[in-house]
């Protein structure tokens, strides 16, 4: 896993600190469930901050965006895309109580 750009986003948001390392990435993507385009928009809070880079697995080459508030995805070579989310980054109106 490799990090390529990491503070990326709107100077207003002040996504410069963003800047996830190797090991926070990987971390992120152990943790993340595989989500769709309606619960990322429903569930998730919308993150300003970015962070790309690539890995490679047994299944091949992909690249990946990592947002500030827990959503992410990933692209495959073949432009297949993964949604990606925390759970535990939840919205609070996503949170069953």
């Amino acid at each position: 896993m490799v990090v390529l750009e990491a503070g990326l986003g709107p100077e207003k948001d002040g996504c410069a600190p963003f800047l996830p390392t190797t090991r926070d990435v990987r971390r992120f993507f152990e943790r993340s469930i595989v989500i769709s385009a309606r619960q990322q928009h429903d569930f998730f809070d919308h993150g300003p901050c970015r962070a790309r880079g690539t890995l490679t697995t047994a299944f091949g080459a992909w690249t990946w965006e990592m947002r500030d508030l827990g959503t992410g995805e990933l692209r495959s070579i073949t432009d297949d895309v993964f949604l990606v989310g925390d759970p535990s980054r939840l919205s609070p109106l996503g949170v069953d109580e």
